[in-house]
């Protein structure tokens, strides 16, 4: 997977992604035993995605950036195919369902996609008038790949890719349930309030403790001093409070792709194998003090660094989610759900920063670490890597 290191620009090549199709599974097979749905898949989606390189070809060698696997209900080996259909919905990226004769099933099944704020591409017969207005192409079940026509094929690969590029930029789909709610379901979850608890509780207050003015309202900020070791002796060092001096500070706020990497006993770790590298700032404020890391170059020259512990938390959520599908920790599939969470607590801090005050939004930068790097040597990790965020890759390596 590479990630781009851009606040709000998160792009996940790389990863295994996932389309379910889902509609009726009582229709006759064919002379080859494929039920519609599977020539669907097989005959029509697969070979399009092919062609858009968000599949590898299995007679090609090439490399592609995005592997997506396509399912249907009858890849499932759940012995009860409800369980098993809610269970790959929520796993998928993008869901296909096919409206054919107006299934009533098929019909829950969309809604729960539309619900878990997935994208959802139509097909078959027109969708009932509560759905007018969503992602649809007519696609009648007689079609093959031979006999699809050129305007269908092109419908459905920008609806693909539509729906692919909406997926890696996190925005939530428009339809009736995530209009009324104003987003979907889990972004409504505890997730969601972990991360605007985080900005409301620490970091909008931390930017605001150095950039406001101090009671006095002199020229002063509020004291900002690097913690250091003298003697064995803690002290204090001023280290100025003039807007001139605090014009440049940021706040990063590191989110790792494994919520392992956030807990406080690694952070805690992590402080003591960087205590000649990292530095610690205590900062005043009107009605508390923040203790914050920060990186600094011995010329008063510094930025701030933080790792939300928070996240910590998700591995509740997580837990639960994996529970009625009895997945294991740390399988490729938990950690997929682990990333959803993640992704998902970055997509609401993003969201709490951009509409904050300005001050506040010029003064915190998100920016997303990649464990991936770590299994690479330095000067490969190097090439891969934000230079401000190279000290990470050498801590953790350490670790």
């Amino acid at each position: 997977m590479t990630v781009a290191f851009n606040q709000g620009e998160i792009v996940m090549a790389g990863r295994t992604m996932r389309v379910f199709i889902i509609g009726q599974m009582r229709d006759a097979a064919d002379e080859q035993g494929l039920h519609w749905l599977q020539r669907l898949d097989q005959n029509i989606i697969e070979p399009l995605m092919i062609h858009m390189k968000l599949m590898r070809d299995p007679k090609s060698s090439s490399i592609v950036d995005f592997h997506y696997v396509v399912q249907t209900p009858f890849d499932l080996t759940d012995p009860d195919i409800m369980d098993g259909v809610v269970a790959a919905i929520d796993a998928a990226d993008i869901i296909i369902a096919d409206l054919t004769d107006a299934n009533a099933n098929v019909y829950y099944e969309t809604a729960l996609a539309h619900a878990l704020g997935k994208q959802v591409i139509t097909v078959g017969d027109r969708p009932q008038f509560d759905m007018n207005g969503q992602r649809h192409i007519d696609l009648k079940q007689d079609i093959t790949q031979e006999t699809l026509p050129v305007a269908i094929r092109k419908s459905l690969i920008d609806a693909i890719q539509q729906a692919h590029e909406e997926q890696l930029s996190y925005n939530t789909p428009r339809n009736p349930i995530t209009n009324f709610y104003g987003t979907s379901l889990p972004r409504a979850s505890s997730t969601v309030a972990v991360a605007d608890t985080y900005f409301n509780n620490f970091a909008s207050p931390l930017v605001k403790s150095w950039t406001e003015i101090n009671f006095e309202r002199t020229e002063h900020l509020y004291p900002i001093n690097r913690k250091a070791h003298e003697n064995n002796t803690n002290i204090l060092i001023d280290m100025g409070r003039s807007i001139a001096d605090r014009k440049a500070l940021r706040l990063h706020v590191i989110i790792p792709d494994r919520i392992e990497y956030a807990t406080k006993g690694r952070i805690n770790t992590l402080r003591g194998i960087g205590r000649n590298h990292l530095q610690e700032f205590l900062i005043s404020a009107p009605h508390r003090s923040f203790t914050i890391t920060a990186l600094f170059d011995g010329n008063k020259k510094f930025q701030f660094y933080d790792m939300p512990t928070p996240l910590e938390g998700l591995q509740k959520t997580i837990e639960r989610r994996m529970k009625s599908l009895e997945i294991v920790r740390d399988t490729p599939e938990w950690r997929e759900r682990e990333l959803d969470e993640i992704n998902l607590f970055s997509e609401a801090l993003e969201r709490a920063i951009r509409n904050s005050d300005p001050i506040i939004r010029d003064h915190i930068k998100v920016v997303r670490f990649e464990s991936r790097v770590l299994s690479l040597r330095r000067e490969e990790a190097k090439k891969q890597t934000p230079p401000s965020l190279l000290w990470m890759y050498d801590l953790l390596v350490k670790s």
